[in-house]
């Protein structure tokens, strides 16, 4: 299972001993390089567990007294203890949280207890969903575009590689990593519930793919006093069968003692997820081949003995403390600096600012709801009495007791000992449902409101009768503010996340599929290599800010007519083909580069006859800087002076004069590049023509003309 692994300048992991043993080796520099491969494996895949369990001395650092030294058999014991007390330190820790989730699961699903159906005053309000499913909805189409989720940023001589990873990042997401929209969407739906998500990003060894995964708040604990971005240590737990355990096992992943372990023990459910169960209809009924339990931890410990802990992911089997795996956590950036890898990206709603777990919808208008509900409950009841009525009933009426019967039309005999029924019996006064009620909870829609809602210009606190367009614009950017700083944060976390897949691609994508892909052909030396080992910089297309579609659209025509209308921008094609590029885009019209304008030629050298030509259409015409100044200055001087100038408009007599000024401009720029030459210096500007004839004296224009 563990073999020797020969590491650059002679060093080891493993080291056999002339008794029969070993020595293992874990000094910071070979367990932090993660560049040294052995049969292609990286060492952040290695198991470290056999290599330990080999260590017969007492050489390792009692994780308690660190003056008490540690075989290996002892270690692994004391890990797996210290890891199970740690997961149900922090897993206590969160106990008010996960309460609070799971009112959140029940309002949000519309949950009610117990299964009388008969009492239609059971309502709940869907404010909070209505709230999670309207942020959903702009989010998802927002972050996850349906062609391309990521672009990269590169300089003119990365264009080729720019294209090459972002075409291959594009499709894996997309079309390669199954689960991927899936679990967006998902967390889309959680992350403004809760407040809090994960996303674990890590290479499957099992499947040989990425996987970048949504985790449940059920699953991930972490404290809820530390740093969520860099906690001390954060605990997945796994459920695994039988059968995944020794698959594993025989992939290398798991220490093979793990091999006898038997199915699960029943474990009672905790009240969240019996919650989850309870709203989604479901019970857990499994009696045969239950899973075990696995708390995968991603925290620091000192293996190597130097006093400081080095950060490794630790996997115990909960139930027996026995220790599956310890993998190392460190790897060398592209300058050789140790850097410590975090597979899991958290997404927050809204930062608590006194605990480490995001603020969601349920924390703002959890109580609203609950209040609606309460109120709107009141309500139905109150009508259905005042509807159905009641009252009291003399014994000595003579009224036949029981249901009495009366069709539309027919009276009916009773022996009634008084004169007047009436007097026999009383009736309850029921009034009806209060219009305080009806505008509290109007009250409370309102809040609600203010709160989740983004796409009303209420949000931006005007009136829409008499109010210009240009007012409701800038209202709804106001009412957008709160949200546009969500999806800045929600940006910058997936951001996160995909730097995360672009460094599992540099050390564990496989060449041969890069080019298929591409559409390649096999080439001499990795490809991967050198576009994938470079330092990220990657950005997700998605909208840092949230604007609809139609904002966009809007934008987009507004540019393209004031280019269109701008004298001084009417004939730049770069800009027209740039804005109505702008526009197809925010059209989401396919194979829109089909419909733009054809980019202009390259301008040509045209003799000084022909640029005079133009002038008379009035046209202008570029001046290169090849050309031959002085002569082309010459030219326009004749042409000016001759009949010919009589025909010039305006506009062609001003860009000939121009055109002669941007000549003379060339011939500044020369005559300080040979002047500088002359001198020594360094050439301060471009090179110019050669002055090969005499420069002519410049024509003295109008004292109007500067």
């Amino acid at each position: 299972i563990m073999p020797d692994i020969e590491i650059k300048e002679n060093k080891s992991i493993v080291t056999p001993t002339e008794d029969g043993g070993v020595t293992i080796s874990f000094e910071d520099d070979i367990l932090a390089n993660l560049d040294e491969f052995k049969d292609g494996t990286p060492l952040e895949e290695i198991n470290l567990v056999p290599a330990i369990k080999k260590v017969t001395e007492k050489k390792f650092r009692s994780f308690i007294d660190e003056n008490v030294l540690l075989s290996g058999e002892d270690l692994l014991k004391q890990m797996g203890q210290v890891v199970v007390e740690d997961y149900d330190t922090d897993y206590a820790s969160l106990k008010d949280w996960r309460t609070n989730v799971e009112y959140a699961i029940k309002i949000f699903s519309a949950y009610l207890e117990g299964n009388n159906r008969s009492n239609k005053s059971r309502v709940i309000l869907p404010l909070l969903s209505i709230a999670v499913l309207q942020f959903h909805a702009r989010a998802f189409e927002s972050l996850l575009p349906p062609k391309e989720i990521i672009t990269i940023l590169s300089g003119d001589e990365n264009i080729e590689r720019a294209e090459r990873v972002s075409k291959y990042m594009n499709w894996d997401l997309i079309y390669n990593m199954d689960s991927f929209i899936e679990d967006k969407d998902t967390m889309l739906i959680k992350l403004p519930l809760v407040g809090s998500v994960y996303v674990k990003t890590f290479w499957n060894s099992l499947t040989n793919e990425n996987v970048s995964q949504y985790i449940s708040a059920l699953d991930v604990v972490i404290n809820y006093d530390t740093d969520p971005d860099s906690p001390e240590r954060i605990t997945q737990r796994l459920d695994f069968s039988v059968n995944e355990i020794r698959k594993r096992i025989r992939a290398g992943l798991f220490d093979e003692d793990l091999w006898s372990l038997k199915e699960g023990n029943f474990v009672s459910e905790s009240s969240l997820k019996q919650q989850v169960n309870k709203s989604q209809g479901t019970i857990n009924t499994l009696k045969r081949g239950r899973p075990r339990e696995f708390l995968e931890q991603h925290r620091d410990w000192d293996l190597n003995g130097d006093g400081i802990a080095e950060p490794y992911i630790i996997t115990v089997d909960k139930e027996t403390r026995k220790v599956a795996r310890i993998v190392s956590r460190e790897t060398k950036d592209r300058d050789g600096n140790t850097i410590t890898i975090n597979y899991f990206t958290h997404y927050r709603f809204l930062p608590n600012p006194e605990g480490s777990m995001g603020v969601g919808f349920w924390i703002l208008i959890g109580h609203i709801n609950e209040a609606s509900n309460t109120i709107i409950n009141e309500v139905i009841e109150a009508a259905h009495l005042a509807n159905v009525q009641g009252g009291f009933v003399t014994k000595r009426s003579g009224i036949a007791k029981g249901t009495i019967r009366v069709k539309r039309g027919e009276w009916k005999q009773v022996d009634s000992g008084t004169d007047d029924i009436r007097k026999s019996m009383f009736t309850f006064d029921f009034k009806g449902p209060s219009p305080v009620l009806f505008q509290i909870l109007g009250l409370l829609f309102e809040f609600s409101k203010l709160v989740t809602t983004v796409t009303e210009v209420k949000s931006g606190g005007i009136s829409t009768s008499d109010t210009t367009a240009t007012e409701v614009l800038n209202a709804a950017e106001e009412g957008r503010k709160v949200f546009n700083a969500i999806y800045r944060r929600i940006h910058r976390s997936f951001g996160k996340e995909m730097c995360k897949i672009y460094r599992l691609n540099g050390i564990y994508l496989d060449e041969k599929k890069y080019l298929e892909v591409l559409g390649m052909k096999p080439q001499q030396g990795s490809l991967v290599k050198t576009d994938f080992m470079k330092e990220p910089d990657i950005v997700p297309v998605s909208e840092p800010l949230l604007i609809n579609r139609q904002e966009k659209i809007n934008k987009a025509n507004i540019v393209l007519q004031n280019i269109l209308q701008n004298p001084v921008t009417v004939n730049d094609i770069n800009k027209q083909r740039k804005a109505y590029e702008t526009l197809y885009k925010a059209l989401e019209i396919p194979d829109y580069q089909t419909f733009l304008p054809e980019p202009p030629p390259p301008p040509q050298d045209i003799p000084p006859q022909e640029e005079n030509a133009l002038f008379l259409q009035e046209k202008d015409s570029v001046v290169l800087p090849d050309q031959d100044h002085a002569d082309h200055i010459l030219q326009v001087e004749e042409f000016l002076e001759s009949s010919f100038a009589e025909q010039l408009t305006p506009t062609g007599k001003r860009m000939a004069e121009n055109h002669k000024r941007d000549h003379y401009s060339y011939l500044y720029l020369a005559s300080k590049e040979i002047e500088a030459q002359n001198a020594g210096e360094e050439t301060i500007a471009p090179p110019g023509a050669g002055l090969t004839e005499p420069v002519p004296e410049p024509t003295l224009l109008p004292e109007n003309n500067e």
